[in-house]
């Protein structure tokens, strides 16, 4: 074999290679795309306070969660929340925070209520790619009862009176401006793409 045809084999071989390595890279380039939705670090909940993630719940996206959620609340199933509904559902979620069933939730207890859902997520309040609230209104730090990024603690901030402690007219008070935040056309109902706009990334 002459020398040019060994070095022109080599080349051949060396371009393979590189041809290779640039594919595999573009695979891995595209499956980490910023379309792709990423299982948060930090803690989401319903409009309710419900917990949505962490712990035995895993790590869905905001989306999922919310889906999940509206889902189990839409008891009718005509892919809208009604007042009503929504209210109930505060009404559970408060009965199951309340641990101690006094009538009234303090900051440590709810802290007790969250801390199961603590373990696939940070106590930061926010991402670790990012310190973009990935929810509005729905993105806290428990530790405090408030939220970086200047988003309230979906529960806590029910306690406009700075007493320390949120009390069940209180908490359903807050339900009914959350509800209605989330139906701006007051149409006595919440779809499901309006609870999904609230979700950022």
């Amino acid at each position: 074999m002459s020398r040019n045809s060994r070095q022109l084999g080599k080349r051949r071989v060396l371009s393979g290679v590189c041809f290779l390595l640039l594919t595999t890279m573009g695979g891995c380039a595209s499956s980490h795309h910023s379309d792709i939705p990423k299982p948060p670090d930090y803690m989401l909940y319903s409009p309710n306070g419900e917990p949505l993630n962490g712990g035995p719940l895993g790590r869905p996206t905001c989306k999922e969660a919310l889906s999940h959620w509206f889902d189990r609340i839409d008891v009718t199933h005509q892919g809208s929340l009604t007042h009503d509904e929504f209210i109930a559902d505060a009404a559970a979620q408060f009965a199951r925070m309340d641990i101690d069933h006094n009538g009234y939730l303090l900051p440590e207890e709810l802290e007790r209520y969250r801390l199961p859902y603590r373990q696939d997520t940070t106590d930061r309040g926010t991402s670790a790619a990012d310190d973009a609230p990935p929810h509005k209104g729905h993105h806290s730090d428990e530790s405090n009862g408030s939220a970086q990024n200047g988003a309230p603690d979906p529960v806590m901030a029910a306690d406009v009176n700075n007493h320390f402690r949120v009390t069940l007219p209180e908490f359903l008070t807050q339900t009914d401006r959350v509800f209605q935040k989330l139906d701006p056309k007051h149409e006595g109902a919440i779809n499901r793409d309006a609870l999904l706009k609230t979700c950022t990334r």
